[in-house]
């Protein structure tokens, strides 16, 4: 498959659970916040640290957007959702 930004899943799309998403159920997101933490730690100002929070809330709006279109597409997503976290593992 290819990157896709937009959280609207593709026609021929399938839900996969194994491997990274085993963990959690948006592994991009985490991989950004990942990113953006490294990138606050690395010199800590007001502006990364407000830079990564405002991250994280886009991301969560948009998972949200998106886990309402999977369910719809995906009966089983419920099912996923209740065994995974969805951004960070282990945590949330």
């Amino acid at each position: 498959g290819t990157l896709n930004i937009f959280p609207t899943p593709r026609t021929r799309c399938t839900m996969t659970t194994s491997y990274m998403y085993s963990f959690v159920r948006h592994p991009m997101y985490f991989a950004l916040l990942l990113f953006c933490i490294g990138y606050c730690i690395e010199e800590i100002t007001l502006f990364r640290a407000v830079s990564c929070a405002g991250l994280l809330l886009t991301l969560d709006i948009k998972r949200r957007y998106e886990e309402q279109l999977l369910i719809e597409r995906f009966p089983d997503y419920l099912n996923y959702m209740a065994k995974t976290k969805a951004i960070i593992p282990y945590i949330y």
